[in-house]
């Protein structure tokens, strides 16, 4: 979320006249919703118990076309102070023990998250007009789960994972790729690629 005040703090001059033009033609930016017919009432639900509905409304969700990545979220967390910020992750499992993903506890969220453990998670399903917000505490899952779950990603993956210090300067795009390259060759010579601890 932006305030004014940041607002003004960041744009200035010419670049804050055309935000407000962008502003201006965002303005008139909308799109029909559904009619009063199509109205969602809680005599629609499935369940009352949540895990269950979301479970409907997932699959609802993974089977629509248009929807690409039903398990894509935002993830909200904040700072000791308060301070939130948000980014987009994949939801990798569900259920009474809660929702779950995978992240570099050294990045921006997984820092916010060992200092203040309260965190949003929110789904929208645009083609179906459905948005899902779940609210709680984020705890760490067991390491070898996280363990298991690495191990079964793709080599890829599992090399961007190692190479990635996420939310931290880096010398150089060549650092990267040269990095990728190291880290490639030892897949390639029947070398695993080991799950980072920050990770």
């Amino acid at each position: 979320m932006a305030t004014s005040a940041s607002t003004h703090v960041f744009l200035g001059g010419l670049l804050t006249r055309r935000f407000c033009f962008a502003g201006d033609r965002i303005l008139g930016m909308r799109t029909p919703y559904r009619g009063k017919e199509d109205v969602f009432t809680e005599d629609k639900l499935i369940a009352t118990e949540p895990i269950t509905q979301f479970d409907h409304w997932f699959q609802l969700a993974s089977s629509t076309a248009g929807i690409i990545e039903p398990n894509a979220m935002c993830l909200a967390t904040a700072s000791k102070e308060g301070r939130p910020s948000a980014r987009m992750v994949l939801l990798k499992g569900y259920g009474a023990d809660g929702f779950k993903f995978f992240t570099n506890y050294d990045s921006r969220k997984g820092k916010e998250i060992a200092e203040n453990p309260f965190g949003a998670i929110n789904f929208f399903w645009e083609p179906l007009k459905r948005c899902v917000r779940i609210e709680g505490v984020i705890e760490k899952l067991e390491e070898q789960e996280a363990q298991e779950y690495f191990n079964s990603r793709p080599v890829s993956s599992r090399i961007g994972a190692a190479l990635s210090l996420q939310s931290q300067p880096i010398p150089s795009r060549e650092y990267l790729d040269q990095k990728e390259k190291e880290l490639q060759e030892l897949a390639d010579a029947g070398i695993p690629i080991e799950k980072p601890k920050y990770w």
